[in-house]
């Protein structure tokens, strides 16, 4: 048991879940959230703050896309992160880059390496994913712009799957 309990707590699961503080429902806040995110950061000894719709651990949602001249649709798990999340949570970009105010990223993704095995491609930066979502549908053209090394978002006894970052803009 003590084995167990041990491996738990030292586990490296991808991700950096120390002095992080989740505050849920923040989005009830609307456009008052980036506010409140922006006053957190005056709060002494608070090192950075982030937005995301979701934890990043079993709290996500499915997205759906098709790798142009494909005609297989590929379901994945996903969540909603703004700039700063990647960054803040511990993500390490292996390719490519993360979300930055410096650029217009609200069609741009981020893709777990899973996914990239998926796509069996070597370098995925500047593909093109067509989701599809909504109702009436509306068809998205989403392109990837880096890849976040795989990280633990479900039981550890489970294998790490595909995962897509959505750009919160």
């Amino acid at each position: 048991m003590r084995d167990q309990i041990s491996f738990l707590n030292s586990k490296d699961l991808g991700y950096d879940k120390e002095n992080v503080i989740v505050i849920e429902r923040a989005g009830v806040l609307a456009e008052q959230q980036q506010a409140f995110v922006d006053e957190l950061k005056n709060i002494p000894g608070v090192k950075s703050t982030a937005a995301s719709g979701s934890l990043p651990i079993n709290q996500y949602f499915g997205i759906q896309f098709q790798v142009p001249g494909k005609s297989e649709v590929f379901t994945t798990n996903g969540m909603i992160i703004d700039d700063e999340y990647a960054e803040m949570i511990g993500f390490e970009i292996v390719q490519g880059r993360g979300f930055s105010n410096e650029y217009s990223d609200s069609l741009s993704i981020l893709i777990n390496e899973q996914t990239v095995a998926l796509l069996g491609v070597e370098n995925p930066i500047g593909m093109i994913f067509k989701n599809t979502n909504g109702n009436p549908p509306v068809t998205r053209d989403l392109t990837i712009i880096g890849v976040v090394r795989d990280f633990n978002y479900m039981s550890l006894r489970e294998r790490i799957t595909p995962f897509v970052y959505s750009a919160q803009k």
